[in-house]
């Protein structure tokens, strides 16, 4: 089980610009201007494979992430390669309360551009996960579940502040976070993720509250149950958790309800 004592830095280390491939497709990050939060493509490009201010610890991470949710989502979704990745910045050094932020380690995520129009923005988390659009909700999920692997603090659109980018930093380890306590915005997070993935994927009848109580768990179980996961333990086990997400990831690109794959003990059906 995931198990974490936040602690953010109070002090700045600005890490400086890393030349990278991004992942193995050169696609390029992309700045967003703050003052227009829901102007998706609003902002300047930065220099093809390069990252702006980001630690190399996160950079890393940036990389693998890339990589898996290129892959689930053209062999789910058909999406093709990614074109760009829109971001709201990493290292701040105006910050007077301690965060990742400071140095370099965390980022903000805001708008996934495929070709062909296809995209997710998260620079708009309401429209992106409103029920009326359930495609666009579902890539959503799949989304945040490819960040989720490789990222233990991942603020969703539904946590104040977060409405328009997805915030990822490198204060938790990957994994389940049901047990890091309530006053921790990362569990309300991942409350709300598994929630909302019970809903759209399980059409589970419960309250999306990001507090993890006996109808999440149960709705949790059943959605285990549905996708042949219940062997498994994703509360416990990281890899488990993945494997979940990989499900996630799945049906999410594909735009299916939970049960389109299923897995066997003995491998994947």
């Amino acid at each position: 089980m995931a198990t974490c004592t936040y602690n953010p830095p109070n002090s700045n280390s600005n890490p400086g610009n890393s030349v990278s491939s991004i992942g193995n497709t050169n696609a390029p990050f992309r700045g967003t201007d703050w003052s227009k939060p829901y102007f998706c493509q609003n902002g300047s490009w930065f220099l093809e494979g390069v990252f702006p201010n980001v630690h190399p610890t996160a950079e890393a991470k940036l990389d693998l992430w890339i990589d898996n949710m290129e892959y689930f989502a053209n062999i789910f979704g058909s999406l093709g390669t990614v074109n760009w990745v829109g971001q709201g910045g990493s290292f701040v050094d105006h910050r007077t309360t301690p965060s990742y932020h400071r140095t370099g380690e965390a980022i903000d995520l805001k708008f996934i551009k495929w070709p062909n129009a296809k995209n997710t923005k998260a620079c708009n988390g309401p429209y992106d996960t409103s029920p009326s659009k359930p495609k666009r909700h579902r890539r959503y999920l799949a989304v945040e579940a490819s960040l989720r692997k490789y990222f233990g603090y991942v603020l969703n659109t539904y946590i104040p502040d977060h409405d328009n980018h997805f915030h990822v930093d490198n204060g938790c380890p990957a994994g389940l976070a049901i047990n890091w306590g309530s006053s921790l915005r990362q569990y309300k997070s991942v409350a709300y993720f598994i929630q909302d993935c019970c809903i759209m994927f399980n059409n589970a009848s419960i309250t999306l509250d990001g507090i993890w109580g006996s109808q999440t768990d149960n709705a949790f179980d059943d959605l285990l149950d549905v996708l042949n996961l219940d062997c498994t333990d994703p509360k416990n086990s990281l890899s488990d958790y993945r494997l979940f997400l990989d499900y996630v990831q799945m049906h999410g690109f594909k735009n299916k309800l939970a049960g389109y794959y299923t897995y066997s003990c003995g491998g994947p059906l």
